[in-house]
């Protein structure tokens, strides 16, 4: 009898010699992939064909923003370098995994996880934290470094053989690297791609939207990946494109949904080439003089920037149109917007 393990997939290196490891030793082998706003991907991964050709099927499951925005917030365990909570974020995985298992008779979850590959989320440490709080002790299985790791409950009962997995240790990549020769495995992702988080740029735009009440939605955070963003004083945020297939993208979303969460306002230099601008001008209960004056402040800001970038940065004056609600249709003159200014708003 050989044992049905379910095993965590990234598309990286070391969940596919995971997966062959664990078919060497004559296990069915199912992978889960999982998607949130920041890693993962809908669409066929890197290194997803040699799984094809092992006999190994791949599942996806998709977690929403609301799912993840307590990892973002107050993660019990602290972020790497940015707003990547990279152990709770396992431990998530590890959760919903758990649940697959428990409904669907897997005897055990795998990983392509290697000690000390991972400062932060890879020492011995933080994976008996993982193990632990997923409450999956005995039941995960770490076979690139299961000879340095202690017996799970298929080696024990032997429904996988110990003797085939290895014994992986440190940053060093020269034994997957080796493996991968081996069995012919050359797409794959690398090591430093994938998490979203990682990067302080973006984790800057998404800790900008978290902090403002409603602002973050699946939707929003999907929109961070898109475009140059930048915020109005204590204000509206404004997105602008930087080339056509961001603003189709831009202009796509403030047609599907942008109404209905925003009041949303289009800004564009007609005419001249010129990038799509949207304003997430929020919602007002009345519309007294002071709200109205501030409305046309933000507004004349948003097109300084749209003009900035447009092909008539270098005159003077610039008209720019704005579109508000119900498709009505303005024109703002403005001076483009100087570098410096861009700099003191960019987020």
């Amino acid at each position: 009898m050989n044992a049905r393990v379910l095993l965590l997939f990234s598309g990286g290196l070391d969940s596919l010699l995971a997966a062959r490891l664990l078919k060497e030793t004559g296990s069915e082998v199912e992978a889960i992939h999982f998607i949130t706003p920041f890693t993962g991907s809908m669409d066929k991964l890197e290194g997803e064909g040699y799984l094809g050709e092992w006999g190994i099927p791949v599942r996806r499951v998709k977690v929403s923003f609301a799912e993840f925005r307590p990892l973002l917030e107050t993660p019990p365990h602290g972020f790497g370098r940015a707003l990547n909570a990279c152990i709770d974020c396992k431990i998530l995985f590890m959760c919903k995994a758990k649940q697959i298992l428990l409904a669907e008779g897997f005897d055990a979850i795998a990983s392509g996880e290697v000690l000390g590959e991972r400062p932060m989320s890879q020492n011995r440490q933080s994976l008996d934290i993982i193990e632990r709080e997923a409450g999956l002790q005995g039941l995960l299985l770490r076979p690139l470094s299961a000879q340095l790791l202690p017996e799970t409950e298929v080696e024990k009962k032997e429904l996988v053989d110990r003797s085939k997995l290895m014994a992986i240790e440190g940053r060093g990549r020269k034994p997957q690297l080796a493996l991968a020769e081996r069995w012919g495995i050359t797409d794959f992702a690398t090591p430093a791609g994938g998490c979203l988080l990682t990067e302080p740029q973006y984790s800057n735009k998404l800790g900008d939207l978290l902090d403002r009440p409603g602002e973050a939605t699946d939707e929003t955070v999907g929109l961070l990946k898109t475009g140059r963003h930048f915020r109005y004083p204590g204000g509206p945020k404004l997105i602008v494109g930087r080339n056509q297939e961001e603003n189709e993208r831009l202009l796509a979303f403030a047609e599907d949904i942008g109404d209905v969460l925003w009041n949303m306002l289009r800004v564009e230099v007609r005419g001249p080439g010129s990038p799509i601008g949207l304003v997430f001008a929020g919602t007002s209960d009345h519309e007294d003089e002071r709200s109205v004056l501030r409305v046309l402040r933000v507004l004349r800001w948003a097109a300084g920037i749209v003009a900035r970038y447009s092909d008539a940065r270098a005159e003077q004056q610039v008209e720019v149109t704005w579109w508000g609600e119900e498709g009505t249709e303005q024109v703002v003159t403005v001076k483009p917007a100087t570098d410096e200014e861009l700099e003191a708003w960019r987020l």
